[in-house]
């Protein structure tokens, strides 16, 4: 065992700097994005002026949304792992929203952190932690290509074909979750659940670009909404969403891709900063509220502390 310490070690090594090489570019692609927007007064200029004057109703829907897109995927976290170790709904929702303010720090301590809980507190071992991460991405990607189909078999056709195919890919899956077994029912269920999260991704990005003045049609908030997802199945933690973003809205608006394509990106990549700023604003009370009693639960754990019952239920 001793003659595998410097392997793993520099297995380890070479993982951390990996991860922080990936983060350094996502803050220079980030940077980048806040300056494309910056130099182009004369091109954000109105969306500046529409966002002023924006409803307070979308601003309001702009900051609750995130928490509903954190709620699903804290479900198809819990579907999966529950197999493994006894775990409350509540428990995995706090876990989540912790996760989600930590990883926009380097090294993803967010990710780490919760498979180190699941090993102290809900006896699920790392490499089933592991597997649930990897399953959770492949299920995403499902319902990410379904919905992608979708998109690509609607273009030109009225919105109401992008809401009729996507539910249709959902019910399917809720249908195979309903008479399946074993794995394959909690699969189906996840699918399903990363359908709803793009659909409350679609509404989010119909507000952001209307609110900057740039109002999309359902197809196209669809189509950007894939794009946001895939980049964030990326190692790269910031800024690549941005990009993805800004590009796919001035793709879908008829923009050429190129070096004068960064002109119509830009009020893509402007919605999006909101959307970050907007995630943030709502990421550090929560985070740190869910980071506090997550610590104190692990800390009665490690301490041996069984007489505290105070860990949600399963639902």
């Amino acid at each position: 065992m001793t003659t595998d310490a410097p392997i793993v070690a520099a297995v380890a090594r070479r993982g951390n700097l990996r991860r922080a090489v990936l983060y350094g570019i996502g803050v220079l692609l980030l940077a980048a994005a806040v300056f494309a927007v910056a130099s182009r007064t004369d091109v954000i200029g109105p969306g500046v002026q529409s966002a002023r004057s924006a409803p307070a109703w979308m601003v309001a829907l702009v900051l609750l949304l995130p928490v509903v897109n954190v709620s699903i995927t804290a479900a198809s976290f819990f579907v999966l792992t529950r197999r493994f170790g006894r775990i409350g709904y509540a428990e995995m929702l706090a876990l989540i929203f912790s996760s989600w303010l930590l990883n926009h720090l380097p090294m993803r301590p967010g990710l780490v952190g919760r498979v180190a809980y699941h090993k102290a507190v809900n006896t699920v071992p790392v490499f089933a932690s592991i597997r649930v991460i990897g399953e959770q991405i492949v299920c995403g990607a499902t319902g990410l290509g379904g919905v992608l189909l979708v998109v690509l078999a609607t273009r030109g056709a009225h919105d109401a074909w992008i809401a009729a195919g996507a539910g249709a890919i959902a019910a399917l899956a809720i249908v195979a979750a309903t008479i399946a077994r074993g794995p394959t029912r909690a699969y189906a269920l996840v699918v399903a659940l990363r359908i709803a999260d793009c659909g409350v991704w679609m509404l989010r990005y119909s507000l952001l670009f209307a609110i900057v003045g740039r109002p999309l049609s359902w197809h196209d908030a669809a189509a950007v909404a894939v794009a946001s997802q895939v980049a964030m199945l990326s190692p790269v933690p910031l800024g690549l969403r941005e990009w993805a973003v800004g590009l796919t809205s001035a793709a879908v608006a008829g923009g050429a891709l190129g070096a004068a394509s960064i002109d119509a990106a830009a009020p893509g990549v402007a919605a999006d900063l909101v959307n970050r700023v907007a995630e943030l604003a709502v990421a550090g009370p929560l985070g740190l509220a869910a980071g506090v009693w997550v610590w104190r639960r692990l800390a009665r754990q490690t301490h041996g502390d069984s007489s505290h019952t105070d860990r949600p239920e399963s639902v």
